[in-house]
């Protein structure tokens, strides 16, 4: 078994027994061959390190929510000091997710809407936690523009059935709801994306048939949760217009 192949098995066993930041360490050293991934370590990749940031991600909306109840002083600094160390964890392996596409997938990967659509994840994630205006302007405005690339590179390359495409609309319009408070622009572009989808159901591949399902059906549901019945238009597949 050569280098890369011991820790990509690595990566698996971690997998099943769910540590997941052991698996991504792993996967960090699989990256680091700078051999392209195959579309198996690119979803290994993206499992291991959603899997480390979404506990953390959680826990912080939990200690926001102890810290809202809490009138004591001296629990309100251990709420604020706990709140400071899991943001930090946040931060770094957001960090750690952007330097390693940035440094050894992105210059190997045909495929740049795959990482592309990470980055602009992570980037929402640093703008989950940080406070200072500047850097979070500074966040958002990055975490946009990666998200404007990928998406155009998903239009081009792309049928509106794939669930790669999908989940960009999905994680775009989020972004505009729950980030830049646009729900005018949340609920228009899930919409196109839900209805471009729906044309071409009946021609789906059955490779990626329950994904693209899935993530229609969020779209779907965000739509009903969100509650706007008249939507905007997104023109020319311009996320950012």
């Amino acid at each position: 078994m050569d280098d890369k192949n011991y820790f990509l098995c690595k990566a698996k066993v971690y997998e099943q027994t769910e540590r997941w930041d052991d698996m991504a360490e792993s996967m960090v050293k699989v990256a680091e061959f700078k051999h392209g991934l195959t579309t198996e370590e690119r979803d290994l990749f993206s499992v291991a390190f959603k899997n480390s940031i979404g506990p953390k991600r959680s826990a912080l909306k939990i200690i926001s929510g102890i810290g809202d109840k809490t009138d004591t002083p001296e629990k309100l600094d251990i709420i604020q000091e706990l709140k400071d160390k899991v943001a930090q964890e946040v931060r770094d392996i957001c960090n750690n997710v952007q330097n390693e596409i940035d440094t050894n997938i992105i210059p190997v990967d045909v495929t740049l809407s795959i990482p592309l659509l990470r980055k602009g994840d992570y980037y929402q994630y640093l703008v989950e936690v940080t406070t200072d205006d500047i850097s979070k302007k500074q966040a958002m405005e990055k975490c946009q523009k990666q998200y404007q690339v990928a998406f155009d590179i998903a239009l081009d390359n792309l049928s509106p059935i794939h669930p790669l495409r999908l989940a960009l609309a999905l994680n775009v319009s989020l972004f505009y709801y729950e980030i830049l408070n646009l729900p005018e622009r949340a609920c228009g572009l899930a919409e196109t994306a839900f209805n471009a989808a729906i044309a071409e159901v009946d021609d789906k591949r059955e490779d990626y048939c329950k994904d693209s399902t899935a993530i229609m059906q969020q779209l779907r549901d965000n739509l009903t949760l969100w509650g706007i019945v008249q939507v905007c238009v997104v023109k020319g597949g311009d996320i950012m217009a």
